[in-house]
């Protein structure tokens, strides 16, 4: 014992030595990126392979205080921890902050983590912006716009003028994607933070001089004592890095699927599409129409009609899909009184999908049923009426510091069931479903007397095994994007307060979109324990949120019949590819069930749903669909124009999407033709598929390096939606093909 305590203390003044042979400079490097600091606090250099960026001497830590106006500079200094990364101490002292940021190595990767806390050194409630500006050197930049049609993302900066993608969540901005990429043409440098642990990052890239640009982020945080797991504090982790500029944005993206590889492991390998309520009797055809997932409510299936849903389970899973559980976690319908809305309406609402009530009386009438342990006819299950008020009281949200409850998805004329509520109106109340609050809480709805807990308890009475959880995301009805002012709640939290600024005051409240952060964590771990996989449906620009814990990414859902309104959705779609890596992705269509008063004949199928399957096809959407599986007369015409699709999706979903295209495409127009590579080599499967998204047909030349592919030479070409062949020309180690795109069409090449 007492030899390995001087061994300690051997190491420890070792290190301290280190640390002053090195007080002329702090040296950190990880890769081929070097990091300089000084023990006076201020980073003096960022060397990529020995090529310095990084514009004089600096310190990039500031703050701004919401509620004074005032911002301020971190002054501190830089030192080395025990572990021999770097260690900025520093503060504010004006603001009365103090920071403390770790920049450590990644291991196998040319990038730093930098851990940071930022503390208040009072002790009340605080609105506080902390800003990071690295200014860097360069003789040109291009800033990296992912889904910009540019085919390697990058535009080019000119001095004077900011770049940023910010997108508004209820007022408060945040960067789409989770990274901000920067290059000059050979060398990138990036700023990014883990989608696993969510803050409000808005990235901006300044190019101040024709030679210089500064790269920023800011993040809104609250520091409150109420917050008990951080009193008075708020913690965020990002990522320093460089990249292969040469492909810019493109570079910079495989940088950060290497720097973070957890967001991107699925659980599910199997390929194909995500479908709703397929009944027995079109089992069958729905699997050869690429349908794999079965979604339903099976609470309801067993409570209706047991031996019917048992057989319905087994005749899924015979047929080759998955059986799907149904939740919906964010919120909980009420029963109101029919017209109660408009009796009781105190003005016009926020958004479409929201109502503005009297918030005492909507208390007040769904308390009605406190004390009632009749079993409540909202879900099957063991759940009461009284449970449903208890569950509510802990979890409703407040939008306002006054405590106002937020009514949204308000619905005339029936309750979600029949019987004692039927001819009620309902009423959907936003819910924090943190699996921390008091219980009853939401869990005892989705995963223990209600849904899940009652589907599990149902399937281990017959021998039955799930296969997959489905959240759904209720975006526009469920208050993701609110604030939560509800004090009690936040000593529950994981993630750390925001702000925002309400009649002039700035006031640190919880974001509903970062709080239901606690809720997927969990629900991904209890998954894990069960062996499932989780679904769950999204919409841009909330996806950043969800994708981390989900296995089969919903890619909205999508109404509208009009060709060329669902042609527009390419750029969302790849919005969708570039978070979610190789996850499995599915849009629900309910046009492809002849939704939308598509006419029911084989002539609409080639019209109206052939054009959503090709569009789909560009970034290897699953074309999912929705409740017409119950006519089979129906889903009869749907399967040519599906057995022609389904082996593409099927091979390039098979090959995976890689993030660099290694092609070429010239010839006029060819800066809007979208394109992508599937597979690595010929061997073992390689793809491309191209979108013209333009009114005109374009005539493109390709071109190939064959060593990008194994080096050998490329026997057949072939165009899988035509099943055409491609006539191609090989000399000097390269492949030349000339093709023509259609207007607003995707082609998939098949290289042998």
């Amino acid at each position: 014992m007492l030899k390995k305590m001087f061994a300690n203390l051997f190491l420890g003044l070792t290190a301290a030595g280190l640390g002053q042979l090195n007080a002329a400079g702090l040296d950190l490097t990880s890769g081929g990126l070097t990091l300089k600091a000084e023990p006076s606090g201020e980073l003096s250099g960022l060397l990529v392979d020995n090529r310095e960026y990084l514009a004089g001497a600096q310190q990039p830590f500031s703050a701004f205080d919401a509620a004074t106006g005032e911002q301020e500079s971190f002054s501190g200094t830089f030192s080395r921890n025990q572990r021999g990364e770097l260690l900025f101490r520093g503060e504010a002292p004006k603001l009365k902050l103090a920071l403390e940021a770790v920049y450590a190595p990644l291991p196998g990767r040319n990038a730093f983590l930098v851990r940071t806390e930022l503390r208040d050194l009072t002790s009340g409630d605080r609105t506080v912006r902390l800003q990071y500006d690295l200014a860097l050197k360069a003789a040109q930049w291009r800033f990296g716009s992912n889904w910009d049609r540019s085919p390697d993302g990058a535009i080019a900066c000119h001095p004077g003028n900011s770049y940023s993608q910010i997108e508004m969540l209820n007022g408060m901005p945040v960067s789409q994607p989770p990274w901000l990429l920067a290059d000059d043409g050979s060398t990138g440098i990036m700023l990014a933070h883990s989608m696993m642990k969510p803050r409000f990052f808005s990235y901006t890239m300044h190019c101040s001089k024709e030679k210089e640009a500064t790269l920023s982020w800011q993040v809104p945080l609250g520091l409150s004592p109420a917050t008990a797991k951080f009193p008075g504090r708020a913690e965020l982790e990002f990522l320093l890095g460089s990249f292969d500029g040469r492909y810019s944005a493109r570079g910079g993206m495989q940088a950060y699927y290497d720097a973070f590889p957890e967001i991107y492991r699925s659980r599910l390998q199997d390929r194909g599409a995500w479908a709703l309520w397929i009944p027995g009797e079109t089992l069958n055809t729905a699997k050869k129409c690429g349908m794999l997932l079965n979604q339903r409510e099976w609470d309801l299936d067993f409570h209706s009609n047991p031996e019917q849903a048992v057989k319905l389970w087994k005749d899924t899973q015979a047929a080759g899909l998955k059986v799907l559980l149904y939740s919906e976690p964010w919120g909980i319908y009420m029963p109101f009184p029919q017209n109660w809305i408009d009796q009781n309406s105190t003005g016009p609402a926020p958004s479409s999908y929201q109502t503005a009530a009297d918030t005492g009386k909507m208390k007040a009438l769904f308390r009605q049923d406190a004390g009632d342990r009749s079993p409540s006819d909202r879900f099957p299950g063991t759940l009461t009426r009284d449970d449903i008020v208890k569950i509510v009281e802990n979890c409703a949200i407040e939008y306002t510091p006054q405590g106002d409850w937020r009514l949204n998805a308000y619905g005339k004329g029936g309750f979600i069931w029949d019987g004692p509520r039927k001819d009620r109106d309902t009423g959907l109340l936003i819910l924090n479903c943190d699996p921390d609050l008091p219980r009853p809480n939401r869990t005892n709805i989705t995963w223990e007397q209600a849904r899940y807990g009652y589907i599990f308890e149902q399937a281990e009475k017959y021998g039955l095994k799930a296969d997959g959880l489905y959240l759904d995301s209720e975006l526009f009805y469920t208050g993701w994007n609110e604030f939560n002012f509800r004090r009690d709640h936040w000593q529950y939290a994981d993630v750390p307060l925001t702000y925002t600024v309400r009649d002039g005051k700035s006031l640190p409240a919880q974001h509903m979109s970062l709080a239901n952060h606690d809720f997927l964590v969990w629900n991904r771990n209890e998954a894990d324990k069960r062996g499932l996989f989780v679904a769950g449906n999204v919409w841009n620009p909330l996806i950043q949120f969800i994708v981390p814990y989900v296995d089969m990414v919903g890619v909205g859902e999508h109404w509208d019949a009009k060709p060329e309104n669902f042609a527009g959705m390419i750029n969302e779609f790849k919005v969708f590819r570039t978070y979610s890596g190789n996850k499995l992705l599915s849009a629900m269509d309910y046009v492809l069930n002849f939704g939308g008063g598509v006419p029911e004949t084989p002539e609409a199928v080639e019209k109206i749903m052939e054009p959503r399957l090709n569009t789909c096809l560009m970034y290897g959407i699953w074309p999912g669909t929705a409740n017409a599986w119950k006519f089979p007369e129906k889903v009869a015409m749907l399967v040519p124009l599906f057995e022609r699709y389904v082996p593409i999706f099927d091979a390039i979903t098979a090959a995976q999407w890689q993030v660099i295209p290694r092609m070429k495409v010239s010839g006029d127009g060819a800066d809007t033709i979208f394109r992508e590579r599937w597979g690595k080599t010929p061997a073992e499967g390689l793809f491309f598929t191209l979108h013209n998204p333009d009114a005109e047909a374009k005539t493109v030349t390709l071109e190939w390096d064959l060593s990008d592919f194994g080096g050998k030479d490329f026997s057949s070409i072939t165009e899988m939606v035509g099943r055409k062949k491609v006539e191609f020309r090989l000399k000097n180690g390269k492949a030349t093909a000339k093709l023509e795109i259609p207007a607003r069409r995707t082609v998939a090449l098949e290289i042998k």
